[in-house]
Parts: structure tokens; sequence; C-alpha cells
């Protein structure tokens, strides 16, 4: 009988493709007009220049190795240049979120057969999602392609603090499903974080291998996953998944 109970997903380049660019000025330059009406008054230039500074000493705050922060913060900060109850801060913080991922995501998509794949583990493994990802962008994200109702457990990396592969965000979601890493299996398409970061703790890896040209960062040698799947081939990934249910 096999021992897997559960699957756990990575979700930009694995279920969702998407494309940013937080450089460009365009969206920086509305943002400034956006917050010109909150009290905040800011050019588009000083605004990125802040918002990077701001990231910046997010990370540098953090002792962990591959730290990651609520970006929440970062637009709070900016909100607070201006004027503002706390309770109006916070609400507005979270609307500059979205309207600062909608404007600078160049594209996203869900991959097709995503949907087909999910429906097929349903009711046989437990679901889960480990991501270096904001909350305030990802949930929406989710949500908007009708993703999250399939999964028990999701935990990214602005909520614990740490990025991939760094091991306690692979070990804060298999404490929340109450599955052993050995009974768990990790499918992401990047070769250190997913696949270096997943076996680490113990978890079996299926890499989805896309045609980005990925080498091997790992300084301390090979890494191996235990599956590959072409790029693309979601029935190849629901196939063997199943076979290890």
């Amino acid at each position: 009988m096999s021992t897997t109970r559960a699957v756990v997903f990575d979700v930009y380049k694995t279920l969702l493709d998407i494309q940013t660019d937080e450089e460009s000025l365009d969206p920086y330059l509305f943002l400034s007009r956006w917050l010109s009406y909150h009290g905040v008054s800011i050019d588009a230039v000083s605004l990125r220049r802040r918002y990077l500074d701001l990231c910046c000493q997010e990370i540098a705050g953090s002792e962990e190795p591959f730290p990651d922060f609520d970006i929440g913060k970062v637009f709070f900060a900016i909100l607070c240049d201006g004027k503002g109850t706390n309770s109006d801060l916070e609400s507005r913080s979270r609307e500059l979120a979205l309207l600062f991922r909608i404007l600078t995501t160049k594209s996203i998509s869900i991959y097709p057969g995503v949907h087909r794949l999910l429906d097929s583990l349903r009711g046989k493994a437990r679901l889960g999602i480990v991501s270096n990802a904001q909350r305030l962008f990802t949930i929406p994200e989710l949500t908007r392609f009708g993703l999250i109702g399939y999964f028990e457990a999701i935990v990214l990396s602005s909520d614990a603090g740490v990025r991939k592969p760094n091991p306690k965000i692979f070990h804060r979601l298999l404490n929340a499903i109450a599955v052993p890493p050995e009974a768990a299996v990790f499918v992401g398409d990047n070769i250190f974080d997913d696949v270096y970061g997943a076996s680490s703790v113990g978890m079996t890896t299926i890499w989805i291998r896309r045609d980005s040209g990925q080498g091997d960062p790992n300084p301390g040698g090979p890494v191996k996953p235990d599956y590959e799947i072409p790029d693309g081939s979601y029935e190849a990934l629901s196939a063997k998944l199943l076979s290890m249910l």
C-alpha cells in the first residue's frame, strides 16, 4: 500500500503562469496619483525608490536564511507618509497592494490541464501549497482562477517570514496538514527552491521542467528530482501522482 498521503504544489510557473515588472515607471505614475487622493504626495520616481528601499529594509531586518516579509508592511509605511487613522491605513494598504499587483502584472493565466489535474487528486490525497509569494497577491489570484477551494492548507513565504528552500516553510505546511515529509510529494518548477528545498526535508519531489534554461544553482552538489515531467504535460503529472497514491 502506498504511503503517499499529501501532494503539495508551488504556485507560480507550476499552477499559474505569470510575468511581472516592478521596475517600469508606468505603474508608479498611476500609483502616485492614487496616493495623492489619500493624502500622500510623492512623485513616481521617488515612489519607486521608496518601495524598493522599504523592501530591502524588511529583508535586511531578518537573520533567517532566505528571508521574506509581508508586503503589506511596505504599503502601510508608504501610506503613513500621509494622514489618516490606523483603520484607514490598514484597509487602504491592502487596496494599494492589490492595485500595485494589477499594475505590475504583464500577464497571468492558468496552465491548461491544472483543473483536471486537481480534480483527479481531490479526495485521494491532502492537497497543499508552499510558495514564495505574497498573501495579498496570491490569495486573490488563486481565487480568480478557481483554485482556492482545492487546498486544505496554503503556506506562503510572506506568512512564514522565509522563502523556499528554507526548511521552515515546508515544515509549516506539513505540520498544518499533520503529514510527515516521507508521506508527501512536492511539485514545482524550480530546481533549487522546489526540488532541493523539499527533498532536504525528506519529501518526494516532482520537477516540472520548463524551457527556461535553469541550471543547477545548488553549490552543495547536483540536485536531482525523484521524477521529472516535461513542460506542460499535466496529463503525465496526473498519471504519475495517481500511481503514487
